[in-house]
């Protein structure tokens, strides 16, 4: 793969009645990085951010990565976004 990173995108809706009735939405994203996990999730945070405004919570709910010669050459973090729309 050419690319540094790439990202899988999946919305759902959940509305929370609170004092305000916000609704908050769910997105869930795929990140992939070279360097470490902590890259990973950035830059799938980073990418959501470019498309989804008051961004109010990152849930990490899986951690892969592929290897090559008993080396890890990808890390992958599965991630939930929280935001209020």
């Amino acid at each position: 793969m050419n690319k540094k990173y790439q990202f899988w995108h999946y919305k759902y809706e959940h509305n929370v009645k609170e004092e305000f009735n916000l609704q908050v939405k769910v997105a869930e994203f795929v990140g992939e990085s070279r360097k470490g996990w902590q890259d990973a999730i950035e830059n799938a945070v980073a990418e959501a951010s470019r498309t989804m405004r008051n961004i109010t919570g990152v849930e990490v709910y899986n951690w892969t990565a592929d290897c090559s010669d008993n080396k890890i050459v990808e890390y992958k973090a599965n991630i939930k976004i929280a935001y209020v729309d």
